[in-house]
């Protein structure tokens, strides 16, 4: 049972590790989409005020393009944090659930 008990804590850290990296480089990943977003929307804002309608036509359909692309992340990086999360409470639950069984188990040797 121990030893069960621990290799399922040596596999949930080892995915545990994986799925917050993935997280973390989404993040990471979406700021930076962000961030390109937002010197687009200047540009156009530029190309606009300044009458170049057809520069600033040409230049829409990819913008609209990417901030498409970061809402699917956004959406997607949401989902995989609503699993982590999910998956947490489940580790710390039967975290709770193993250690009572573990306390409810008596080892000790007593005389009869």
């Amino acid at each position: 049972m121990i030893m069960l008990s621990c290799l399922y804590v040596m596999s949930w850290v080892s995915s545990h590790g994986r799925r917050k990296a993935k997280i973390n480089s989404q993040e990471t990943s979406l700021s930076s989409q962000l961030q390109q977003i937002e010197a687009d929307r200047a540009r156009l804002d530029s190309l606009k005020a300044s009458g170049q309608a057809d520069e600033y036509n040409a230049a829409v359909p990819p913008f609209n393009a990417s901030v498409s692309a970061y809402n699917g992340g956004v959406n997607q990086l949401r989902s995989d944090i609503a699993e982590y999360n999910r998956l947490v409470k489940a580790h710390n639950d039967l975290a709770v659930e193993l250690s009572s069984l573990y306390e409810s188990l008596d080892t000790s040797l007593k005389p009869q």
